[in-house]
């Protein structure tokens, strides 16, 4: 699991060597899906240099139009609640 945050989450997701996609085996994807909520809400999102932050801000006028973008999307889909 930390080498899969880090695939994601290094850079703050905002380069292009991080993960986007995930292929999970079926009888695998609902306790992966509950460990990665569980990971993923221990982040810190805050200055770069603040301590204890374990994420930073968005870096680029690029990974702000990508981020509003994935936002307005995820609000048109069904809700699914994890």
């Amino acid at each position: 699991m930390g080498q899969l945050m880090a695939l994601k989450w290094r850079h703050a997701g905002q380069a292009c060597i991080s993960s986007n996609r995930l292929y999970v085996q079926r009888g695998v994807h609902d306790h992966l899906v509950e460990e990665l909520v569980a990971q993923t809400s221990k982040l810190k999102v805050g200055h770069g240099m603040a301590e204890g932050t374990t994420i930073g801000p968005i870096t680029t006028p690029r990974s702000l139009d990508k981020a509003e973008d994935i936002v307005k999307d995820a609000l048109a889909l069904p809700t699914i609640y994890l």
